[in-house]
């Protein structure tokens, strides 16, 4: 899956809990413990001020993880309240900073119910991709949006190719953008009929 958080390990969210992976890995990668603060969604403000809010879920890997192939893999349950972000990584062992840091801050209303599409951002300059959610049975399941579904919902057809050197790429170009179908109905019901007004006086 895609992953939430990036850092020396990617953090993914599968089935009610982070997982950390990390390719090609070495024993020196699981030495350092792993910190993890999970904020509920009770608390607000800055990742630093929901730290200070949050539940310490530090482990170590040996405890949590295992390495094979040449991978690391760790598993870390979260707690089954709703989650408003997250901020994990590595100490260094003497405790002098860190060895690496990831963090993830969902919006103030991070889950739609309805069949509302939120807004499309680009995967740059500070913005996160849009996911899709399914959670139930005490658990959670997500992706990230495909180009092509970005597309749709900015109403491009299907029949239209998309044609980009990355899926990156595809996703920039959609994202912060306009809905055509939408821009076509507001030109057609509103500035026409101002400019139609406009012209009778």
């Amino acid at each position: 899956s895609e992953p939430l958080a990036r850092g020396a390990f990617d953090v993914h969210v599968i089935d009610g809990a982070l997982v950390y992976v990390k390719e090609r890995c070495s024993p020196a990668d699981t030495d350092d413990r792993f910190f993890l603060y999970v904020a509920s969604e009770r608390a607000s403000g800055s990742l630093d001020d929901m730290e200070r809010m949050s539940d310490s879920l530090d482990f170590d890997f040996y405890l949590n993880g295992a390495a094979f192939d040449g991978r690391c893999v760790a598993r870390v349950p979260l707690p089954d309240y709703p989650i408003a972000g997250f901020r994990t990584g590595q100490r260094l062992e003497n405790g002098d900073g860190n060895l690496w840091r990831a963090e993830f801050s969902a919006d103030p209303e991070p889950v739609r119910s309805d069949d509302i599409a939120g807004c499309l951002r680009t995967a740059v300059g500070g913005s996160g991709k849009q996911f899709l959610v399914a959670a139930g049975n005490n658990t959670i399941r997500m992706r990230a949006l495909t180009a092509r579904e970005y597309a749709r919902l900015q109403g491009v057809p299907d029949s239209l190719p998309i044609v980009a050197d990355t899926e990156r790429q595809s996703l920039n170009a959609f994202g912060d953008a306009v809905c055509v179908p939408v821009v076509s109905w507001l030109a057609k019901e509103v500035l026409h009929s101002l400019t139609q007004e406009e012209t009778q006086t």
